[in-house]
């Protein structure tokens, strides 16, 4: 039994040693196992397997008559019905249709889960350095409260107890945002195991001067948003969706008979005949339920327009946005630096001891403000991007990375 739970052991530590470390690269290569990225893959899949199309021929009847039950059968017929040929075009076209709009679907899901993927990280990032800067904080307090309670003199114990309060706070904060942390690992689990906490170097995340530059070159357009794009393919679905039930209207036109006449005193040629028959396309009992198909048709480009409008104005207000970011972070940025090098006295005097804590609250501020400001240029980078449908966009780029390093789906 102990030999047994050895085994066992071992095992487990083999397949817990057996996770990487988490990468950006890797959580984003990943992003394929996603339920609703399967689903649109296998939707894919059936169409290329199971083809939509019409027959060539709407019937095939074969029809024998008897006129005497002592002689026999004596007349043969082989009627060939073909189907509407404009009808026929039509599937094959709604085929190809639908096998475009599948995959546009496929890449805007993937582009929807990529785009999650990465603001997960983004706020990943953003509380693990706010995490590193609360740590900062919470010291500071205990460095003072260790300081006046050695120099009792200094203070009184309205001072000591506006400390502990102020640690305290720092304290808490800290349980919070690490708590947050552990939700986000934990939902990155879900999909991408990976060992150990993320850890997280500076150098590898794409920077602000980066997307500021970015910003620059980068014109607000939607040609590529994969939103617009899966939409108007649906539309030319629907028309041709229509195109097809008005052929269906006729879809009988006409047939081809072959003759087979059971006549011994005749030559075989002579008991051969062919029927040929046209349907003539006058009357058409469906025509109300067409004109109301047409009517939804004008309903859906109407919505369609409408949709339009409101993405082009939601990337316009994140241009806007992002420039005001930048604004944001320069002015926080020139302010941090001005207080940075300040130092204050060593005199634990009350004025001295508030002057410490006020330039401490406010550097704490600002690197919040900062770390914030930073997380927000980055978000609207990253959903610019997606507006654009760059995130699903071959060769595949971690745009979170510093360098745009590359990475491939895993299959």
């Amino acid at each position: 039994m102990r030999l047994r739970s050895s085994y066992l052991l071992f095992f487990l530590l083999l397949s817990t040693t057996g996770l990487a470390q988490f990468t950006m690269e890797g959580y984003l290569a990943n992003a394929i196992s996603d339920e609703e990225i399967q689903y649109a893959a296998a939707k894919i899949e059936f169409v290329n397997q199971n083809k939509i199309r019409s027959p060539i021929l709407r019937e095939v009847e074969f029809r024998a008559r008897i006129r005497n039950f002592g002689a026999g059968f004596e007349d043969y017929r082989l009627r060939f019905s073909p189907l509407n040929p404009f009808e026929r075009r039509a599937t094959k076209q709604y085929e190809q249709a639908l096998s475009e709009q599948f995959k546009t679907e496929y890449r805007l899901n993937l582009e929807e889960v990529l785009l999650s993927r990465y603001l997960l990280m983004n706020e990943h990032y953003k509380s693990s350095r706010l995490l590193l800067s609360l740590k900062g904080s919470s010291e500071f307090y205990a460095r003072m409260l260790d300081l006046v309670s050695q120099n009792q003199a200094a203070g009184d114990l309205r001072d000591f107890v506006s400390l502990d309060e102020a640690h305290l706070e720092a304290v808490l904060d800290l349980e919070r945002i690490q708590n947050e942390l552990d939700i986000i690992e934990q939902t990155m689990s879900h999909t991408y195991e990976f060992s150990g906490p993320i850890a997280w170097n500076e150098s590898d995340i794409v920077t602000v001067e980066f997307i500021r530059e970015w910003l620059i070159t980068t014109n607000p357009e939607l040609e590529n948003n994969l939103q617009l794009k899966n939409e108007l393919e649906k539309e030319q679905l629907s028309a041709l969706d229509y195109k097809i039930e008005k052929n269906q209207t006729y879809r009988n036109v006409g047939y081809l008979q072959l003759e087979y006449r059971e006549d011994i005193d005749n030559l075989i040629e002579e008991n051969l005949g062919m029927q040929v028959a046209i349907t003539l396309p006058i009357t058409n009992e469906d025509r109300a339920q067409q004109q109301l198909q047409k009517l939804d048709m004008l309903d859906e480009t109407q919505d369609l327009q409408k949709e339009k409008l409101e993405i082009e104005a939601y990337m316009k207000t994140h241009f806007r946005n992002l420039s005001s970011a930048f604004n944001q972070y320069d002015l926080i940025s020139a302010k941090l630096q001005k207080y940075e090098d300040k130092e204050f006295g060593s005199s634990l005097t009350n004025d001295g001891l508030d002057l410490a804590i006020d330039l401490h609250d406010f550097r704490y501020k600002l690197k919040e403000l900062l770390i914030d400001t930073e997380s927000e240029i980055r978000n609207l980078y990253i959903e610019l991007l997606s507006l654009n449908g760059k995130l699903s966009e071959e060769p595949y780029v971690n745009y979170l990375s510093n360098g745009n390093a590359g990475f491939e789906l895993v299959r």
